[in-house]
């Protein structure tokens, strides 16, 4: 019945990480509530582990992760979706602030980084291999909303996606630094479960997404 021809319904369940639930996903709800009121939404978030498990276990059908833990998997599908830009953002009034670092610099600086199990705190740590430090042993931050704000306060420095810090980058509440070398962008995907064919408001909700990458 769910095939039939029509406007889609029953219940769409989205998996993600908390950064891109928040920054991504919760206003593509919102657009696609507005297109398909019918559909039933459900967003579970944790980490990417929990995640990909639950799409083996058939329990979402549709997933937003970072690219480079997704992984491959005879029970999904990936596609790449997005490029999201990793920044190291400081307080305004920080003395490296729009300023060129080098590796040397930021071994004086003291780091703020998301606690352990989460996407950005993975990133960060890449973020310390590529610039030759060594890895946090510091008790991490729970959120990326207080991340940034701890970084607004002035009390550390951090690596932050894009997406995260682009309001307070454009408000003035944060400064960007420049390091030398430049930290990556991370790949966002989609994953879909490969068992079966998507129901069409799986199938509305995924395109949705894929104009988003587009734009």
């Amino acid at each position: 019945m769910d095939q039939l021809p029509g406007a889609p319904s029953g219940r769409l369940v989205v998996g993600s990480t908390a950064t891109y639930s928040s920054y991504l996903l919760l206003p593509m709800f919102g657009r696609f509530a507005e297109l398909f009121p019918g559909v039933e939404r459900q967003l579970r978030t944790g980490n990417t582990t929990e995640i990909t498990r639950q799409l083996t276990d058939g329990e979402v059908r549709l997933a937003v992760l970072p690219g480079d833990r997704a992984g491959a998997s005879p029970h999904y599908r990936v596609e790449p979706l997005l490029e999201e830009q990793l920044l190291l953002v400081a307080h305004p009034g920080h003395p490296l602030a729009g300023h060129a670092v080098s590796p040397a610099d930021l071994a004086q600086q003291r780091f703020l980084f998301r606690e352990e199990g989460s996407a950005t705190r993975r990133a960060q740590d890449d973020a310390l291999a590529l610039w030759g430090l060594p890895p946090s042993r510091c008790p991490g931050v729970t959120g990326n909303e207080t991340l940034k704000q701890a970084a607004a306060a002035g009390l550390g420095i951090a690596v932050m996606p894009q997406r995260c810090v682009t309001q307070e980058l454009r408000d003035g509440h944060l400064a960007l630094l420049r390091p030398d070398p430049g930290l990556p962008a991370c790949t966002i995907v989609l994953a879909t479960a490969r068992e079966t064919s998507l129901s069409p408001a799986e199938q509305e909700f995924a395109s949705l997404l894929r104009t988003k990458g587009d734009a």
